[in-house]
């Protein structure tokens, strides 16, 4: 079966789970996704989308969750974005590493907003242990976002109301601008991140 006809199944088990506050249907979409990867083992977006259907409550499965996104490092040690959420999914259950130090300072990019994400995630690794570090890296993270944000409005207004914009843009007029809002994805990576990191260090300007 094509991915495009599994996710509205698995987006609607996803609802129902809320509103039933139940494992159960968690539990079906989780089942339906790795048959899929069965087949499609290096599907770099359907790993994403196990990651963050087994890490939703009340399944919630934590180890399972860091399993699926270091799936994806294993043939992609690139993947800026696995990486962040490697490092973003550790954050929220206080289990930063050097691992993902590790992890993050390997990814090479010229892309401004993730190379802000990267320094803000990098500060993580310290935040216990070493302030000067800690505060070293937020203000690299903040200066680069300062960049990335007046790159992005040159290139996409405020006032932009479009629907079939990429998840990244909308994620993006979703921190930037305050007037725009977007329904919300449980399957979308950018609206994870924007949550863990986006909206952070958006605060800090």
């Amino acid at each position: 079966m094509h991915k495009c006809a599994i996710l509205p199944e698995v987006a609607q088990l996803i609802q129902e789970s809320s509103e039933k506050n139940s494992c159960a249907p968690l539990e079906k979409a989780e089942k339906i996704i790795e048959n899929y990867l069965k087949d499609n083992q290096h599907d770099t977006d359907m790993w994403f989308n196990l990651a963050l259907v087994v890490n939703k409550t009340p399944l919630a499965d934590f180890l399972e969750t860091i399993d699926c996104v270091k799936m994806i490092l294993s043939y992609d040690p690139q993947n800026a974005y696995a990486a962040l959420l490697l490092t973003a999914m550790k954050k929220h259950h206080m289990a930063v590493d050097d691992e993902c130090l590790k992890i993050l300072n390997a990814i090479k990019t010229n892309d401004l907003e993730l190379l802000a994400m990267i320094e803000f995630a990098k500060s993580w690794c310290y935040e216990f242990n070493n302030n000067d570090n800690y505060w070293k890296h937020i203000k690299i993270s903040i200066d680069l976002w300062k960049k990335h944000t007046a790159h992005f409005l040159s290139n996409i207004s405020c006032n932009n109301k479009e629907q079939n914009l990429s998840e990244r843009i909308k994620a993006n007029l979703y921190v930037i601008c305050d007037n725009i809002t977007y329904p919300y994805d449980p399957l979308s990576v950018e609206y994870f991140l924007t949550e863990f990191i986006r909206i952070p260090i958006n605060k800090f300007l």
